[in-house]
Parts: structure tokens; C-alpha cells; sequence
């Protein structure tokens, strides 16, 4: 088609060598016919109008950042050709082609969500389970914005917030109907390392803040960490799509003292004798963690709107060491590591690109018994880890784009949330 505009835009070069002396009668309708003829087939000759491709922001397994630019209707990417579309009636008037996509305030914030989950313990339901009717409520929250920096980089943050709806002794809160904050979670994410068959891998350096109480009362200063994720999909299993997510990660925390103490200093001193503990503001004999070792799986296996899942974690802890004194006595045999592990089952249901509900269960419990043998990770009926929920998820770019006639991919990020944020 080049060389047919090339020929054209010739054909009126052709003109100019003749030396004989043209009349304006003469010359001016031959010009105009060159010049019609040569932006004829140029015209015919353009491409069609290339439309942006979809952002490269997204990685396998999490949300893409955006909806994909439509494609093509095939009357506008056969315009370039020659004659009428094959198929297509001759006097069909030939659509306008769409216009090329644009990014909007709201594109760097793709994969933001808020997760809202009801839970109660098992005994609520079935008071049996348990020897005393201490039946646990909550609601629970993880807000989840993201932001990124480029398609390299990504800045991801977590804050979790629980309300306690009954007022039990199982739980760690002193106050009834008590809304409480977690640790804040705070990754800067690198997304552009080369997958390996088909592998996806991420790693971020993160740092967690001492917006709990119970941070606040080991008197955790910050504390750093590396996390590292690899993802992979599967397409065509069972009639559906499998996406499996593996991640470790590492942290040290910073402290003012090796034990927790009070919040608030009291006061007046309290009043003690002997070797009673609230002679001091320490609170606990029990040692902070110096080390951190987490490792998850995640399996979501797929079939349109319906979404299943498994996510298991065991985090591994090494608290500080006390300095042998002579005339202490301490324990022989103690454990040298603490061993807690989150297991949690679902199955998801999306309604829209930016709404989707959840029902499952999960089981947060240390590792040992209180007898000293290892329990069972899937179901213990005297833990207070237990819970069965009801989640729902809201993405909120996808609710943005939706309330802005703009069509896109919802869904939980199992990459990203994973369960609740580690304590420590």
C-alpha cells in the first residue's frame, strides 16, 4: 500500500520535467486530478489508529490494574485494505475506531481493596464443642490501598481493626465492645523480575509500625523485613483456572526492652512484696521475639464467579535469651522456638467486578498443647483461634471504573491479603 502512495504522490512529480510551457486552462485541471488522486490513496494507504495495550502494571496472581482497551472491531482494523470488508454490506456505513485508552487518576491505585469479615467461634453454634459457654463474636477489617510507581515498582500498605461484639475472657481486650488496631504493614514491592516457566516473582522490603496495643506494650520501636513471593497459573484444570502463591519473609523486630511493660506508666507505684511481679512495670517474664520467619501457601483454584481456596502459614519465632545469674533458678528443656500456625478455608463468590462475599473458616493456635504435644493445625475445639466467617470484599478502582460506566476485573487479591497480618 506504501509503494500504491508512492506511485501516486510520483504520478504528479511525473508532471513538473515537462519543459514545454503549460496554459493555466491546462495546467490546472491536471494538477487538481494529481493532487485528488495522490490523497485518495494515501487516505487508503494509513493504518488504522493503534490502540494503547493494556497496562503491564499487573502481575500473575494479583489484580491487573485496570480494565483491557477493547479490541478492534473487524471493520476497523481491516479500514487499511483496499475494497469493502468481506462479509460486510457495501453501503454499511464503517464505524468510527475507538478512541485510544487513556490512564486516570485511578489507574496507580489498582488492586486497592477492603475486606470486612463477621466471625464468631464455633461455640456460638454449637455450645457442646467447648466445657463453658465463652462464645466469641467479631468484626474484622483489613484496608489494603496500593499504589503504584511505574510498572516496576509498587507501594502496598495493610492496617487490620477488630471490634469485639461479645465481651468474653477469651479475648485480649479489657474493655468491652473495644475497637482495636493491628500492626500497620508497609512493602514496597519490586514486580519486574523475569518469570522462570511461567513463574512470577516479587520481593519487598517492608517495615511494621506499633499501631497495636499489644506492639505498643512490647515497646516495639519499628520493624523491618524482607518478603519474597513467587506465583504461578495454571489454566485449563478441572475446567477452570488454578493460581498458586507461595511467600517467606523475615523480619527483626527493633525494641526498647527484651520483656513488655505497661502502656502508661502508673501513677503511684503499686504496692508489693516479696518477688511479686507488680513490683516493676514489666508485665510478662516472657521473652519479645528477636526473629521472625513466616512461610504461606495459598491454592484458588477458579470456575468463572465461584473461587475456592486454601491458605496455610506457620510463622517461627525466636525470642531473646535471659543471661544466666547465679541463685536464679530457670527451666531446663525450655523451647528455643514458638511454632504458630494460621490455616484457613473458603470459598469466594464475585457479583460484580468490585463486590464479592466469602464464607469460611480458619484456625490461628500455636503449635503445642498445653500438655506439650503437637495439636492439630485444622481443627482444635478447645482453641479460641477458631472462627467461621462471612466476608465481603470491595475493590475499590474496580468501583470507581463501575461508577464511571467502565467495565473491569474484580475479585479478593489472594495475593496480597492472605490472611490476617502477623502479631508479635
Amino acid at each position: 500500500m506504501e509503494r500504491q502512495a508512492q506511485a501516486g504522490s510520483g504520478g504528479g512529480v511525473l508532471l513538473a520535467p515537462r519543459r514545454e510551457r503549460l496554459s493555466l486552462r491546462r495546467a490546472l485541471p491536471a494538477a487538481l486530478a494529481v493532487a485528488l488522486l495522490g490523497a485518495s490513496v494515501r487516505a487508503r494507504a494509513q493504518p488504522a489508529p493503534e490502540v494503547a495495550p493494556p497496562s503491564s502494571d499487573g502481575a500473575q496472581g494479583e489484580a491487573p490494574p485496570g480494565p483491557p482497551p477493547a479490541p478492534l472491531p473487524p471493520t476497523a482494523a481491516r479500514s487499511a485494505t483496499l475494497g469493502p470488508t468481506p462479509g460486510a454490506r457495501i453501503d454499511a456505513p464503517t464505524p468510527a475506531p475507538p478512541r485510544s485508552a487513556r490512564r486516570s487518576w485511578v489507574d496507580p491505585w489498582s488492586g486497592s481493596q477492603l475486606f470486612v469479615q463477621l466471625g464468631a467461634h464455633p461455640n456460638v453454634f454449637a455450645p457442646g464443642l467447648q466445657q463453658t459457654r465463652n462464645g466469641t463474636a467479631e468484626l474484622v477489617a483489613f484496608l489494603s490501598p496500593r499504589f503504584s510507581l511505574g510498572k516496576d515498582w509498587q507501594l502496598r500498605a495493610t492496617l487490620p481493626l477488630s471490634y469485639e461484639l461479645t465481651d468474653t475472657s477469651a479475648t485480649a481486650t479489657t474493655r468491652s465492645n473495644e475497637l482495636r488496631l493491628g500492626n500497620t504493614l508497609l512493602g514496597l514491592w519490586y514486580r519486574s523480575i523475569p518469570e522462570v516457566w511461567g513463574v512470577h516473582v516479587m520481593v519487598a522490603p517492608t517495615l511494621t509500625l506499633p499501631t497495636s496495643l499489644e506492639a505498643r506494650s512490647q515497646t516495639l520501636i519499628v520493624s523491618p523485613g524482607l518478603l519474597v513471593q513467587a506465583a504461578r497459573g495454571f489454566e485449563r484444570v478441572l475446567g477452570g483456572d488454578l493460581l498458586v502463591i507461595a511467600s517467606a519473609g523475615y523480619q527483626r523486630p527493633l525494641y526498647e526492652f527484651t520483656t513488655p511493660g505497661t502502656v502508661n506508666t502508673p501513677v503511684y507505684p503499686p504496692q508489693c512484696y516479696g518477688g511479686d511481679p507488680s513490683c516493676v512495670e514489666q508485665v510478662s517474664g516472657v521473652a519479645n521475639p528477636r526473629d521472625l520467619l513466616t512461610w504461606t501457601l495459598t491454592v484458588t483454584p477458579s470456575w468463572g464467579r465461584v473461587s475456592p481456596g486454601v491458605l496455610f502459614r506457620m510463622t517461627h519465632v525466636w525470642p531473646y535469651t535471659f543471661s544466666e545469674l547465679p541463685g536464679v533458678e530457670s527451666l531446663e528443656g525450655r523451647a528455643t522456638v514458638r511454632n504458630q500456625s494460621f490455616f484457613a478455608v473458603w470459598v469466594d463468590y464475585s457479583w460484580n467486578a468490585w463486590l464479592t462475599t466469602e464464607v469460611g473458616y480458619q484456625l490461628t493456635r500455636l503449635s503445642l498443647d498445653a500438655d506439650g504435644t503437637y495439636g492439630n493445625p485444622f481443627f482444635a475445639q478447645y482453641q479460641e483461634g477458631m472462627r467461621v466467617y462471612l466476608g465481603t470484599n470491595v475493590s475499590f478502582d474496580a468501583l470507581v471504573r463501575s461508577l464511571r460506566g467502565e467495565d473491569g476485573e474484580g475479585g479478593v487479591v489472594r495475593a496480597r491479603r492472605g490472611g490476617p497480618a502477623v502479631t508479635f
